[in-house]
């Protein structure tokens, strides 16, 4: 799922960047799309916590760059891989007019479509695949004990009809003997 996530993110930029103005800083601006893609797709082994998320804030707060926009923008997209995503629109909220004022509103806009295409993927899709683990559990359980429960229910009519033909073949040995011995006795 993460990596359905950043390699929409990845195409989503490269097209933004191939469709912008078409300047002299065509170059330059592929560069800096490349250098996202690189970014985003180490960002698996981000942790995202409430106090890093909130330490780039103020960094960001406090000096607007755009390597402290790009590492808010880092902080979002952890947060949507991780599934968190009304965590991830806020934060995104607060990181736009930033992202404004050093020029990254085409990356932002992107991380808000990525963003979008998780929402509508239905939402916390982690809760989803475990509810789904779960069910196939019970599932499973449910089906060995009922296969546990038919055997022992076979292994009884086994027993039983295995009892009925022991007696049985007893008393066939039992009129067999007695005819036997009824024969010498005479």
């Amino acid at each position: 799922m993460k990596k359905v996530i950043f390699s929409m993110a990845a195409l989503a930029t490269l097209t933004l960047a191939s469709c912008g103005s078409k300047t002299d800083n065509t170059a330059a601006d592929d560069a800096t799309m490349t250098e996202e893609v690189v970014v985003s797709e180490t960002i698996e082994a981000i942790p995202t916590t409430d106090a890093e998320g909130t330490s780039i804030m103020d960094k960001i707060k406090g000096a607007a760059s755009k390597e402290n926009v790009q590492k808010g923008i880092d902080y979002v997209k952890g947060l949507i891989s991780q599934g968190k995503l009304s965590e991830a629109k806020g934060y995104l909220e607060q990181l736009k007019p930033y992202a404004e004022k050093v020029g990254m509103s085409n990356v932002v806009s992107t991380v808000e479509t990525t963003l979008s295409k998780a929402e509508s993927l239905g939402g916390d899709a982690k809760d989803k695949a475990e509810q789904a683990v779960s069910d196939a559990k019970d599932k499973v359980a449910d089906a060995a004990r009922n296969a546990v429960d038919d055997a022992k229910a076979k292994a009884g009519e086994a027993a039983e009809n295995a009892k009925a033909k022991a007696a049985e073949a007893a008393e066939n040995a039992k009129a067999k003997a007695a005819e036997a011995l009824g024969g010498l006795g005479k």
